[in-house]
């Protein structure tokens, strides 16, 4: 079972990702602030191999938070949640996003389906899981 570490300063939105995760059967780790996820992740002694970030947490960056994650964890993807469209995007968040391997990061916008979430982290999974074969 994967670990999945979400990040989202909207209560509703971290509640319902994470349910629709585990209901998938992952293990899920949640954090509403780029503090707690660092804490989250330093204290979890498994793997994580993805982490669920929105882009925008209230004064921090949810791109920010995923740099400081995989200078801790490299093997870690990122999928960026966020109600502004990529275009729309701040220079420094844009680039983060593409500073990381096209494979190791994708973006999905709000309001998105179950299955969009679904197939968006199986595929940044699957990258992670031909790492190590």
């Amino acid at each position: 079972m994967d670990t999945i570490l979400v990040l989202d300063d909207e209560p509703n939105n971290l509640n319902i990702i994470s349910l629709l995760l585990r209901a998938r059967g992952f293990d899920v780790l949640e954090a509403s602030s780029g503090e707690e996820a660092i804490k989250v992740s330093n204290n979890h002694f498994g793997p994580i191999p993805l982490v669920v970030a929105d882009l925008q947490l209230g004064t921090s960056s949810g791109a920010d938070v995923a740099v400081e994650l995989i200078d801790f964890r490299p093997e870690m993807s990122v999928l960026f949640t966020s109600g502004t469209p990529l275009n729309g995007w701040g220079n420094r968040d844009r680039h983060v996003f593409d500073s990381f391997p096209p494979n190791a990061v994708d973006f999905l916008e709000k309001p998105f389906c179950e299955r969009s979430l679904r197939e968006k982290v199986c595929r940044l999974l699957q990258r992670e899981a031909e790492m190590h074969v």
